[in-house]
């Protein structure tokens, strides 16, 4: 019974411990080296490294088998490292960052648990982390067009959001021409694709608005905006140009057109009656000539 309580007693010594971190808190800045220590008891195999960031995410860090010098982290950037030894471990990072901020936890790996210290905690200083803005820009394409009449043509609308889903993103249009105003025209926002890009939280999308020709005010170049809303945040594009080719035709009212060809008749009355007085006139050589009009007889006196 003595020596199973004795076997006991050295099997809990074996156990290595987390003994201390180096500070309940640290301080850095934007693109300084971070380093943090951890000192253990003799005895340890496997050290690690624990983050609880802002989120309130666990997410492992480093790693380190003292008897096999193997050593890992979880990113594989260079500025990210961890050196161990039997007594104490380092973990260093370059170049913070604002994801840095945290508390990191240094722990041990025994046969049945893990020890953690009290963990550090670390805040960088300097201007307040800038806050995403949820749409980044709005760009159009093309700059301008040219349509041709029974021509369609499509316009595109490319944004980018971050950190804001589809479901709060909405699109219209605007319309400006050279008579008019900027006018509100709203379309559907159905057609939006969206495709998430490599760095997490932002979301590349385009609209796209097929417009005919119909859709076209009559003799006026137009220009078209795009107007994105995301999560609370608007802005507008930079907008295209639509250039209306052959849409000049001369038409008259029917009023207008029964008048010119009246005065085109009479033109050619007048035409045709001064022209056969002139010619009785050389036939008679007389410088008067009688024509009736309208039953009575004028003279008119020709040279």
């Amino acid at each position: 019974r003595v020596l199973c309580v004795f076997h006991a007693c050295l099997s809990s010594l074996c156990w290595a411990k987390a003994q201390s971190q180096s500070s309940f808190s640290q301080n850095t800045t934007p693109g300084a080296t971070l380093n943090l220590n951890c000192q253990v008891y003799r005895g340890s195999r496997t050290l690690v490294w624990y983050k609880l960031d802002t989120s309130r995410r666990l997410q492992l860090m480093a790693s380190a088998n003292i008897i096999t010098n193997k050593r890992k982290t979880l990113y594989t950037e260079e500025r990210y490292s961890v050196q161990s030894s039997e007594t104490s471990s380092i973990l260093s990072v370059s170049n913070v960052t604002w994801e840095d901020a945290g508390t990191y936890y240094c722990g041990v790996i025994n046969e049945y648990d893990v020890s953690f210290g009290p963990g550090t905690e670390v805040v960088v200083e300097g201007k307040s982390k800038p806050t995403p803005s949820p749409l980044q820009s709005v760009v159009q394409s093309p700059d301008y067009i040219r349509v041709q009449p029974n021509e369609s043509v499509t316009l595109n609308c490319s944004f980018h959001i971050s950190l804001c889903t589809k479901d709060h993103v909405s699109v219209r249009w605007k319309k400006k021409s050279f008579t008019s105003e900027i006018l509100s025209w709203s379309n559907g926002t159905n057609n939006i694709v969206c495709e998430d890009k490599l760095k997490i939280g932002e979301t590349s999308c385009v609209h796209k608005l097929t417009l005919t020709w119909k859709e076209f005010s009559s003799a006026e170049d137009e220009t078209y905006f795009c107007v994105v809303t995301a999560c609370g945040l608007t802005l507008q594009g930079t907008g295209t140009r639509i250039y209306l080719h052959n849409i000049t035709t001369y038409s008259f009212y029917p009023n207008a057109t029964a008048l010119i060809w009246s005065y085109t008749v009479v033109g050619l009355v007048v035409f045709v009656l001064l022209w056969g007085i002139w010619r009785t006139s050389n036939k008679t050589g007389s410088p008067f000539s009688p024509v009736k009009f309208q039953g009575r007889y004028l003279f008119l006196h020709l040279k």
